[in-house]
């Protein structure tokens, strides 16, 4: 192949390169990659971040501290802060994939740590298909939706997991007692009343401020508060809410009415969540 036909050829295909990079106010340290590169090659580089992602279609060859790697569908790109590593396309059609840069005083803060007791990876890739896919959905759910107190949850959940199982993490500190779970247990209960459900935002408190109210780390607060009641923060808050919309419903406001004063978006979100609870759609509840 002629050098013109080949520099024409990689031209169509880089053309088929998209990416869109993003941060979340709501959580401050957080960069986000959507990417797909075809020609595209990283030159040998460093984050200040941590680099944590998953490919969904293709393959991603780089080299990492001199060793080299693939990643693929099923796997996680894990790098820390300042590990040299390059990147390009391992197969003629390039590389899907999904990214996050956490700085370490954002994974420091949900863990509980002091900054310099941030964890570090053992290894640049980790084969964990059951990671890879929640990284994907997580991804996907800090795209498309507004950040609230579910998705906070997720995000922490599971980065937590991923440094669990894949990195070098100090041992937890000790959590204190059962009050400081019942006030951030208070918070939510009121967040969800009918006097207050439509005032913020649908997401509901800021899981950082239930985890200070608690005297725990974000991490540490999921897992207590779980263990403790047997569910989630967000499963109570929406409980709460569908509470106060059927309230409202015996009073005789319409379940449209009743869903948008309560903190839901419409009535079809308070249905999803109301038929798990109650058995029946607030239609019926309310007729």
């Amino acid at each position: 192949m002629s050098a013109e036909r080949r520099d024409a050829r990689d031209a169509a295909r880089g053309a088929q390169e998209l990416a869109h990079c993003w941060r979340d106010p709501a959580l401050p340290g957080l960069d986000l990659l959507a990417a797909t590169y075809v020609t595209h090659r990283f030159v040998p580089h460093v984050h200040e971040t941590y680099a944590v992602g998953v490919c969904l279609a293709g393959a991603e060859g780089f080299s990492h501290q001199g060793s080299e790697h693939v990643l693929t569908p099923g796997a996680v790109a894990t790098i820390n802060p300042d590990d040299v590593h390059t990147g390009e396309a391992a197969t003629p059609d390039g590389w899907v994939y999904r990214m996050f840069y956490p700085a370490p005083e954002l994974v420091a803060r949900l863990l509980g740590r002091a900054p310099e007791e941030t964890p570090r990876f053992a290894a640049p890739l980790a084969q964990d298909r059951e990671l890879a896919l929640r990284l994907a959905r997580l991804h996907g759910a800090l795209a498309a939706l507004p950040l609230d107190l579910a998705r906070a949850s997720l995000f922490c959940e599971t980065f937590s997991e991923i440094f669990t199982r894949h990195a070098s993490l100090p041992a937890p500190r000790p959590e204190p007692g059962a009050p400081g779970l019942a006030r951030a247990f208070a918070l939510i209960r009121e967040a969800g009343s009918a006097e207050n459900a439509g005032d913020g935002a649908e997401g509901g408190p800021a899981l950082e401020v239930l985890a200070r109210e608690a005297g725990l780390s974000p991490w540490h607060f999921l897992r207590s508060f779980r263990r403790r009641y047997g569910l989630t923060p967000h499963a109570l808050l929406v409980q709460r809410r569908c509470a106060a919309a059927a309230r409202l419903m015996r009073q005789g406001l319409p379940p449209a009415q009743a869903a948008a004063a309560a903190g839901f978006t419409d009535q079809s979100h308070l249905t999803r969540h109301f038929k798990r609870i109650y058995g029946i759609t607030p239609g019926v509840y309310a007729g």
